[in-house]
């Protein structure tokens, strides 16, 4: 197993077939990588939907939080899997832009991990132009917040709101559960920041996402058929570039919970 080093950060992982399992080192070494640097990408890999489970699976139980991601494990012998298709056929992928979020952070319990592989990416013999999974580092953006702005959102709290699917209030700097790094949470689904006016909540929202969102610090992932990209949710905040509907476009999806998720899946 080699970590190449991936700008504006990330590593590429290569010398792992993960159709066979990774052994226990390998695990502790991915999840590391994805812990300091945010995602590990993975090239070149032939996985179906049993073995994409399987590999996520050692990262923690499956998130049970929506319907959609329950169904997919509804028959846990490894036999059957859906998991979750991103695919502009059936209109899931077809919305021009996707804004930066965190997903579930709408909920007391947000995913730890999502694991996405790119099953057809190409279009009569042409990539997918346009279509990227587009990653913020929100624990590199705290490292870039001016003093006086950091302090300021220590003391501060922000709503998360997903339409129709519920809302939480969570504080603007979290600290990561497994090793302590503070990250931001305000994204594009804040409703507000708590105890503020709407004038100045979203003026302080604008200034978040300039540091958050800017360019120079956003990976870009330009899908290949077998990608497999790994990321913690709660670290990084992700979006999808726009792309021509055109184009063939589809992306399996596997959400790993956090443990205390009463939905979880074990």
């Amino acid at each position: 197993m080699k970590a190449s080093k991936v700008e504006p950060f990330g590593h590429e992982v290569s010398g792992l077939d993960l159709r066979n399992e990774p052994n226990e080192a390998e695990i502790g070494e991915i999840r590391d990588l994805v812990h300091d640097n945010g995602f590990v990408l993975f090239r070149g890999q032939q996985l179906d939907a049993a073995r994409q489970a399987a590999f996520a699976r050692r990262f923690g139980p499956f998130s049970g939080h929506n319907a959609s991601d329950r169904e997919g494990f509804a028959n846990r012998d490894g036999e059957g899997f859906t998991l979750r298709i991103y695919t502009n056929t059936n209109a899931l992928g077809s919305i021009a832009e996707l804004d930066f979020h965190s997903d579930n952070a709408h909920n007391p319990f947000s995913l730890r991990y999502l694991a996405l592989y790119g099953i057809d990416v190409t279009t009569g013999g042409k990539p997918l132009e346009g279509g990227e999974t587009l990653l913020a580092n929100a624990a590199l953006a705290v490292e870039r917040l001016p003093a006086r702005l950091r302090d300021r959102l220590d003391g501060l709290e922000c709503r998360i709101t997903a339409q129709s699917m519920g809302s939480f209030v969570r504080p603007c700097i979290e600290r990561h559960w497994a090793t302590g790094r503070p990250y931001l949470v305000p994204s594009s689904l804040t409703e507000e920041i708590v105890g503020l006016g709407r004038e100045e909540s979203d003026a302080l929202c604008k200034e978040i996402f300039a540091i958050l969102y800017d360019p120079a610090f956003v990976y870009r992932h330009k899908w290949r058929e077998g990608d497999l990209l790994f990321w913690d949710n709660r670290l990084l905040h992700h979006g999808r570039g726009w792309y021509d509907n055109r184009q063939n476009r589809t992306i399996r999806r596997c959400a790993i919970a956090d443990e205390l998720e009463p939905t979880a899946i074990v």
